[in-house]
């Protein structure tokens, strides 16, 4: 097997763990806050054993990290249980703008029609979601998606400052972070006992499969292939998210919330593949 198709299949399998997010939140019939943490105390204990101690480093990007992934698992959860799980992860997937808002301040990017053209279909599917004539929990999931989704991005600018930190030690740490902030906050500890053992199984799952496993499958993936690449094959999980929720919980997405997720999709897809052809023009100058 070729290192470029290793590459591919870790991307892939590592997108299609993500995705089943949503159908295993929906099982646990509990508030999302607990969820929330017990999900994220799994994955940080089954990621501890392999950190490397000596190499951990606290500075503000790494604080950075660990606020904006604890309210990236806070929002994404509490959105799930709210409103579709297609919703909750296409408006995560809405991080590229707030991206290019920041960029644009600190005049890192120009704006032209390439970088427009994505943001444009962002607003657009963000506007379709808003739009939904369903009010009351759905809207507030909605905008916790939205939220999900600048968290997302805060996350990732901090990544990009933080390149020589190993993966999987910021992952552990900010799941662990993330259950130890979040913990103060449930609104009944005493919850945590009345969950069933379907709820514990699928509590397991998430912790260990869902987010530990599949950050190390992708970090792994990243090391063999282009990142445009990974980035396109890990939209598996949008793609798939709601399509398991369809199945096993009988969710069908609204019209709106499938538009929106259409065009939120096809702006991320747009973003990659503009980028690609300016790298393809730079090199071939070269």
């Amino acid at each position: 097997m070729s290192q470029q198709l290793r590459g591919m299949i870790l991307a892939v399998t590592a997108g299609v763990l993500w995705s089943t997010g949503g159908l295993f939140i929906k099982q646990i019939q509990v508030d999302p806050l607990t969820i929330a943490c017990l999900r994220s105390a799994v994955a940080g204990l089954v990621l501890l054993p392999f950190i490397k101690p000596k190499q951990i480093r606290f500075n503000r990007y790494v604080l950075s990290y660990i606020l904006s992934y604890s309210w990236l698992v806070i929002s994404f959860v509490t959105a799930t249980k709210l409103t579709s799980a297609g919703n909750a992860i296409a408006l995560q997937y809405t991080a590229p703008l707030y991206i290019f808002i920041f960029s644009v301040w600190m005049r890192e990017v120009r704006i032209n029609w390439r970088t427009l053209a994505p943001i444009a279909l962002i607003f657009a599917g963000i506007i379709s979601f808003l739009l939904e004539p369903r009010q009351g929990s759905n809207l507030i999931g909605n905008i916790l998606g939205i939220s999900s989704g600048v968290a997302l991005a805060l996350t990732n600018l901090s990544l990009s400052r933080l390149k020589e930190a190993p993966p999987i030690n910021l992952v552990c740490m900010s799941n662990l972070s993330a259950a130890i902030l979040v913990l103060p906050f449930l609104p009944d500890h005493t919850v945590i006992t009345r969950i069933d053992s379907a709820g514990w199984l699928s509590l397991a799952y998430l912790g260990a499969f869902q987010i530990a496993l599949a950050h190390v499958l992708f970090v792994y993936g990243l090391k063999l292939i282009h990142p445009l690449q990974a980035t396109v094959l890990a939209l598996t999980e949008a793609i798939l998210n709601p399509v398991w929720v369809a199945i096993f919980w009988g969710e069908i997405p609204s019209t709106h919330g499938l538009a929106g997720t259409v065009l939120i999709l096809l702006a991320v897809l747009t973003d990659v593949y503009l980028k690609h052809a300016d790298a393809s023009i730079i090199n071939k100058d070269c």
